[in-house]
């Protein structure tokens, strides 16, 4: 570590290409050009005798090569799990397909394999290299063109990966007049509905139907023990709740009017922001839930915007924090609900964002994680919100995404699951508080998502729905959001995409500030 703190040196494409090159050449010396590469894979291998996928031990950043002696093309993969690096070529018996963004190949030893690429622009591009490769060092002689340049100097460089120079040397003659073997399309199809049935097995094990129905459940068994406990938090619980079920596509089983109507009773007239509940006092955290709400259901029009918005901006200090409500106390918590609500309401120029933006970075600490308040411990909900408020105020150049990265991603324990602070339990509820940050900063590639989806998917109720926070406890609607959340950011199929920074599907982010310009306010009409 450097002292500034850098876990790694800032250094620019092409330097980073020039290092990148001499660690390779000291693995094997004959490298001389690196072609492309991808930031991170993972590697599954398929066993044909028992027809299913298993995760190999490979992973880490792979690197398309060219040689100056045979074979001329490979990739390298440099495992961060083990000391084995994964080494395959490209000419001779090399045969792929992909389905973005998984590249799925067959090799010369008849080795089925599969690469999952973090980013699918490189997937694409490591699709086209190798296509272009193959296409012009193929074992079948190619039809002759008027251009005496060869296949691959006539085509252009791949997107996102490093220009490849000069012709490339073809194989000797006698491997160019090799047969081509025969192999049958039909093995790559299977490999590939094999494959396409395993990624349609996940879905099957969230139990996404009850799921739906533990939580529309809950509204009915308003004098259970969990309902009175929680009866001060029914505005965040209807954010929590709605928000499940519209990930899993589900929003349409519940009556929005009446929703709606309940809401605005939690509604204050007199300073402009919600309570918990019918009859508690107004509070920040509630008034973001209650305006989240409205905005699932576009419904954002019923508000008063610009005394809901008042009600926020008179919440912040002289020194740029916010307190939750009239009583005073502070926390970064309430700095992320006051950005976050004026932002979807559109009025952030109510308050002085910049001083807003220097109280969260004086709650920065040396490990790169924030606190509740300046010298307050670093706590994975405190970043969330730290992160949160920065990301939407376009400010995360204050964040040191190593240093925090480093520290979320020891945040995973042995069991996959995800802990908020060192040295404590693992917590279905820290898959978004982690998760999330670390997706803002461009890091979430140094967890294991494998592990961590098993982890959520173990912490069902598998009989009744709902997720707890660890396996075999008591599930709760909090838990079960977060494990939808979770899953939902590391894009497991069937559900909904969510935004990371706001909190809400992607697309009523999209529809709050590409369908509208300004919330209209009910003082205007």
């Amino acid at each position: 570590m450097s002292q500034s703190g850098k876990l790694m040196p800032n250094l620019d494409q092409q330097s980073t290409k020039v290092l990148n090159l001499t660690v390779l050449q000291r693995i094997d010396p004959f490298v001389e050009e690196i072609l492309m590469t991808a930031a991170h894979v993972t590697f599954y291998e398929f066993n044909i005798e028992l027809n299913q996928w298993s995760r190999k031990d490979v992973e880490g950043s792979l690197f398309v090569v060219k040689r100056n002696t045979q074979p001329r093309f490979q990739f390298i993969v440099m495992n961060r799990r083990n000391t084995d690096n994964l080494v395959e070529d490209l000419l001779g018996d090399f045969e792929y397909e992909v389905q973005v963004p998984y590249l799925l190949y067959r090799n010369a030893a008849q080795e089925v394999n599969g690469i999952w690429f973090y980013n699918a622009h490189d997937c694409e591009a490591a699709a086209n290299l190798f296509g272009r490769i193959l296409n012009a060092y193929s074992k079948v002689p190619q039809k002759p063109k008027a251009s005496t340049k060869s296949e691959f100097e006539e085509l252009e460089a791949v997107p996102t990966s490093a220009v490849v120079e000069g012709p490339l040397e073809p194989p000797p003659t006698s491997s160019a007049a090799a047969a081509v073997p025969d192999v049958s399309d039909d093995s790559f199809v299977n490999f590939f509905s094999g494959f396409g049935s395993r990624l349609g097995a996940t879905m099957e094990d969230l139990v996404a139907e009850k799921h739906v129905k533990y939580i529309l459940s809950v509204e009915k068994k308003k004098d259970d023990f969990e309902s009175l406990v929680l009866e001060h938090l029914r505005m965040n619980g209807a954010y929590w709740g709605l928000t499940t079920l519209d990930l899993l596509h589900k929003l349409g089983a519940v009556d929005p009017d009446e929703v709606v109507s309940w809401m605005m009773e939690c509604y204050h007239q007199d300073c402009g922001g919600f309570g918990g509940n019918i009859g508690h006092d107004p509070h920040l955290l509630y008034t973001l839930s209650a305006v989240q709400v409205l905005a699932l259901f576009d419904r954002l029009d019923v508000l008063d915007i610009e005394k809901v918005s008042d009600y926020v901006a008179g919440l912040q200090n002289g020194d740029g924090s916010f307190s939750g409500d009239i009583w005073g106390e502070t926390d970064t918590r309430f700095s992320y609900c006051a950005i976050c609500c004026l932002s979807i309401l559109h009025r952030l120029d109510k308050i002085d964002v910049e001083k807003a933006v220097n109280y969260i970075v004086s709650c920065k600490n040396l490990d790169g994680g924030f606190g509740s308040i300046p010298g307050g411990e670093s706590h994975a909900g405190q970043i969330f919100c730290c992160v949160g408020a920065l990301a939407i105020t376009g400010s995360l150049h204050h964040v040191d995404r190593d240093l925090l990265g480093w520290w979320l991603c020891e945040r995973q324990c042995k069991d996959g699951g995800l802990n908020g602070r060192p040295e404590k339990l693992t917590d279905v509820c820290y898959s978004w508080w982690v998760l999330s940050s670390l997706i803002m900063i461009d890091r979430v590639h140094w967890i294991d998502k494998d592990k961590l989806t098993r982890f959520i998917l173990n912490c069902q109720d598998r009989e009744n729905g709902g997720i707890s926070d660890r396996p075999d406890n008591a599930v709760d609607v909090f838990h079960t959001y977060f494990g939808v959340a979770g899953l939902s950011l590391m894009e497991y199929p069937g559900l909904k995409s969510l935004d990371p920074a706001y909190a809400l599907p992607v697309d009523v982010v999209n529809r709050i500030f590409f369908g509208k310009q300004r919330a209209p306010s009910l003082l205007a009409s």
